[in-house]
């Protein structure tokens, strides 16, 4: 097929040409691994290549979904894909065998029809809003190579803003899908809280705060995926609320008049890049222009709550970081040191190793207290805009795994991303959409965010922004020189 078509095809439209036997899905393999050969010694997104599977997979009698042969990559973090290797970042875990079952959102990917030919980097644990593990390398932005892709989910956007396959799994527990799609001038839907499984080996991840989907190009691919893996599998300690439709239908209907709250420095008074201040002010206009109330206001949160949500959200990621770490190390025979992790991790670890059974509860209990703070404003308005991240895509180094100093090395962080964490907690629904680039020719996201359970009112607005305001026509310069 030619490259031109392959560059401008959502999944969606992928799939249509296979079904119509336009083209085959061993031909669209063959496109996505040529591109990885292409592009990937620049960007250091993949790391873990599947190609003589996907080639058998492709050549197979592949299940009729919505994806059915479409090319697909998954992030190296917390789901398994039997017989290849997941290490989560981690150097502690780069001897460890394959894996020796799907988790079930990888059994419902296949479902889809989707075709898996590669891993994707994240970071270590994946706490980092930058992708850029000592392990393997810093992943790089298609549209300035000097910058991040941002975190953690950064091979992902890197590998889909460079047309190497048109939408790929990441996991959001921070903003870990809506980072990245900032970054790299991609849509980053992330699902209310527990929509999507986490079985078999979890019912909850960092007291789920994180939940796992794909970033994809186009807004009807992540309806059409959410519609394709949502729903709690057997034996869920939790489950989201009903969806009342189908998203793919969501995204047919046009919403009605929203009262849409605005701000660009959130509830902490962030003072964001100009850059990041145009973005939302832009978005902002644009939906009142589409006939929406639209107002400037923002959570307001006690300076009691603020420290409660600082000390309780830090202290669950060191409990169980330190969880994690004592079960890579019955995976892998003996109890990790220092050297096996970067500095800031180990430091949380350490701490989280310090903590006790009432900590833990304390920490529990104080994300749910700054929920509970968060609501009421979800009861006057539908949906709160920001920005994804304070800053345009940072120059990579700046945030620096290898930071022996973790105060630090998190304030770095929060300087960063002080917009998205707290929707992780609220276990709201929300999506960064690609609606400005700056004079760089930088891509910079904006975040739309709902109440939890109100999945299909975000992509109703999310398609009617990108009916108005489409950006798949803009490529980066690494595919266009």
């Amino acid at each position: 097929m030619a490259l031109a078509e392959y560059d401008d095809l959502d999944a969606v439209g992928m799939a249509e040409l296979v079904r119509n036997r336009d083209v085959s899905a061993s031909e669209l393999v063959e496109e996505a691994i040529s591109r990885i050969e292409r592009f990937n010694p620049q960007l250091n997104a993949v790391i873990l290549k599947m190609y003589e599977h996907a080639r058998e997979i492709a050549r197979s009698a592949l299940p009729e979904g919505p994806f059915t042969g479409v090319p697909f990559l998954i992030k190296d973090m917390t789901s398994h894909y039997t017989g290849f290797t997941t290490t989560h970042g981690c150097k502690f875990l780069a001897d460890i065998g394959p894996s020796d079952h799907d988790t079930e959102i990888i059994k419902r990917f296949k479902k889809a029809g989707l075709v898996t030919v590669a891993k994707t980097s994240t970071p270590e644990f994946a706490l980092s809003a930058t992708t850029e593990p000592t392990f393997r390398g810093p992943v790089h932005n298609p549209w300035d190579l000097s910058r991040t892709s941002g975190g953690s989910s950064g091979g992902s956007s890197a590998a889909i803003a460079a047309r190497i396959v048109p939408m790929a799994h990441g996991g959001d527990g921070g903003g870990s899908l809506r980072m990245p799609a900032s970054c790299c001038g991609i849509v980053g839907f992330k699902p209310s809280r527990m929509r999507t499984p986490h079985g078999p080996d979890y019912s909850s991840l960092w007291e789920s705060c994180c939940g796992e989907f794909a970033m994809s190009r186009s807004v009807r691919d992540s309806a059409y995926l959410l519609d394709a893996v949502s729903g709690q599998d057997v034996g869920a300690y939790y489950s989201a609320p009903p969806k009342e439709r189908p998203y793919a239908e969501e995204i047919t209907r046009a919403p009605r008049k929203l009262r849409i709250a605005w701000s660009a420095s959130g509830p902490t008074n962030v003072t964001a890049h100009p850059d990041c201040v145009a973005a939302v002010k832009h978005a902002a206009k644009l939906c009142a222009d589409l006939g929406h109330h639209v107002e400037e206001a923002t959570p307001r949160l006690s300076p009691a709550i603020l420290e409660k949500m600082r000390d309780s959200y830090l202290g669950m990621f060191a409990v169980e970081t330190a969880a994690d770490a004592d079960e890579m190390a019955a995976l892998v025979g003996r109890t990790p040191t220092a050297d096996d992790f970067e500095p800031a991790n180990w430091a949380l670890i350490e701490r989280g190793w310090r903590y006790n059974g009432a900590d833990a509860v304390r920490f529990k209990r104080g994300l749910h207290d700054v929920a509970r703070a968060v609501g009421p404003f979800f009861e006057q308005y539908d949906i709160y805009l920001s920005p994804t991240v304070a800053q345009p895509p940072i120059p990579l180094g700046r945030i620096d795994p290898k930071m022996k100093d973790d105060t630090a090395y998190w304030s770095l962080m929060l300087e960063f991303m002080p917009f998205t964490a707290l929707f992780n907690i609220t276990g709201s629904a929300g999506v960064s959409l690609p609606l400005w680039w700056n004079a760089e020719n930088l891509p910079i996201g904006v975040q739309f965010l709902s109440r939890m359970g109100e999945d299909g009112i975000l992509f109703q607005l999310a398609s009617q922004l990108e009916k108005a305001q489409p950006w798949q026509y803009r490529k980066p310069p690494l595919i266009c020189g």
